[in-house]
């Protein structure tokens, strides 16, 4: 990007060689020697004030298109990046300027000059003013090499090619966009390096030409032009050098982003073949445990049993190992497992619950699973997470016991509301109002899923007399109670009431 700005510096040389014939043969005339006496020397005089004033008005005809030039050149700057190197030949320009802005200012003795040094003056401002235009573009330079080297750092890195592919994928389509853009602007860049190149090949004609044209002084001044103009010829066939360097760069760069492509589609195509093999395993996999499961369930725990429990539908777990029974361990044990137990009983299990420390009283024998860890839709425990058969660091009291409970609500006008049924084991029936209150009614919306807020307890068959047994009696709940099941009362049917006394619910 340095040799955008090339053209800038040629524009002004010419700038300058357009006026520098002109101004010196004006210092000549001013300077030339003295001839005659009074008269004469007066005559001659108004003739050389009458060529000055000439000269003067050729020279505002001259600055004022240098003007224009350097407007131009300004206007050029502003959307153009430069290289840091042309800053001192534009200060060696200045210095040449204002060195003619001092011989101006001299003549401005004999002649009324100030507007032509106005001008002057105002072109050294404006080369001043490019400097400091070519020193900000330097950092845009700077700032181009710098997202080039972290993309070469982020295609050619030594990253896990598991990232690398991810990574690649995603930035494949934006580096495509980066690269066409590079691309049409480094053809921009040749064809401006070309032109450049030839302006400054017929500047140094010029310059040669004009070395024969003018006296000792002003050769000595294009000598110095001169020797300039050849180093920045030199800095431009380098620079023409470093352009090509950099285009190799590119293609190189274009070679390995596509080689990478290439990889990438190639790895996932791989991947994707892989993926669908293990896709076919797992499946296997899922086959053989189906397997494994109904294995473990036949042949590993025979059965399984619900035992001193006061109706049936509850008790102490038990499961039977190798043609022994045993207990369960109530560490880890959750209601999810206690679904699975009911479950595998063959009773309903939606509300199952379980009681730890021994609720039906210590077991004998050995302790056949610790640490049972069920999601509740598994169709045996032997297939929930445990520590492994007769492993165990328990105690019998510690052995788990298992409600295998149900409740609903019916009667109601709303699924929220109506007179509450219960069902343990293979047995429904109501619940007697004795004692019924409204913390008995949240736990019982709590059990059925409904915010416990403002639950309304009802009573005397609200919503109806059931029929069947009345299986709970005397409930006195908290309010805090996860289950209906581990509220205090009398027990699984004990009870000493009628159907026009059944227990009702609403659930706000």
């Amino acid at each position: 990007m340095h040799f955008l700005v090339m053209a800038h510096p040629a524009v002004l040389f010419i700038m300058v060689f357009g006026f520098l014939p002109t101004a010196q043969h004006f210092l000549v005339e001013t300077n030339g020697p003295q001839n005659g006496g009074g008269n004469n020397n007066q005559a001659e005089m108004v003739q050389r004030i009458d060529h000055l004033q000439a000269q003067l008005h050729i020279q505002n005809k001259t600055l004022e298109t240098q003007g224009a030039i350097i407007e131009q050149l300004l206007n050029i700057s502003r959307q153009t990046p430069s290289v840091q190197s042309l800053s001192s030949d534009l200060s060696v320009l200045h210095s040449y300027v204002q060195r003619i802005m001092d011989e101006y200012q001299r003549l401005s003795q004999i002649a009324n000059t100030s507007e032509l040094a106005l001008k002057i003056h105002n072109m050294v401002d404006s080369i001043r003013i490019l400097t400091t235009s070519f020193t900000n573009h330097e950092q845009v330079d700077l700032e181009f090499k710098r997202r080039m080297d972290t993309l070469n750092a982020t295609l050619m890195g030594a990253l896990p090619i598991a990232n690398r592919v991810s990574r690649l994928e995603a930035s494949l389509l934006s580096f495509n966009h980066s690269i066409s853009t590079l691309s049409t602007l480094t053809n921009t860049n040749h064809k401006q390096l070309i032109t450049m190149t030839n302006d400054l090949y017929n500047v140094k004609n010029n310059v040669s030409t004009l070395q024969g044209t003018l006296g000792h002084q002003a050769s000595s001044q294009m000598s110095t032009l001169y020797n300039q103009y050849t180093d920045i010829y030199t800095k431009l066939a380098s620079l023409n050098v470093e352009f090509d360097s950099a285009k190799r760069d590119l293609q190189s760069l274009q070679s390995v982003e596509t080689s990478d492509n290439q990889y990438a589609h190639s790895h996932i195509s791989s991947l994707s073949s892989k993926y669908t093999s293990l896709s076919s395993l797992v499946r296997e996999i899922e086959r053989r445990v189906s397997t494994l499961e109904h294995n473990l369930e036949e042949e590993v725990l025979s059965d399984i049993r619900l035992v001193d429990g006061d109706y049936t539908g509850e008790g102490r777990l038990e499961v039977e190992y190798h043609d022994r029974w045993g207990t369960v361990c109530d560490d880890s044990f959750t209601d999810s497992s206690a679904k699975v137990a009911c479950r595998q009983l063959g009773y309903h299990s939606q509300h199952a619950v379980y009681k730890g420390v021994a609720p039906y009283g210590e077991g004998s024998g050995d302790i056949v699973l610790d640490n049972v860890v069920c999601t509740g839709d598994e169709s045996s425990l032997a297939v929930c997470r445990h520590h492994g058969f007769m492993l165990e660091n328990c105690a019998h009291s510690e052995d788990v016991g298992v409600i295998c409970f149900d409740i609903r609500l019916v009667g109601g006008s709303s699924s929220r509301e109506g007179r509450v049924e219960v069902k343990v084991g293979d047995d429904r029936g109501t619940v007697c109002d004795d004692s019924w209150d409204d913390d008995d009614a949240r736990v019982v919306c709590r059990t059925l899923g409904y915010p416990t807020g403002s639950a309304a307890a009802f009573t005397r068959a609200h919503f109806g007399e059931g029929t069947g047994p009345i299986l709970m009696d005397n409930v006195e709940c908290s309010g805090s109670e996860r289950s209906l099941a581990l509220c205090p009362f009398r027990g699984f049917g004990q009870e000493n009431c009628d159907h026009n006394e059944d227990a009702g619910v609403t659930c706000h």
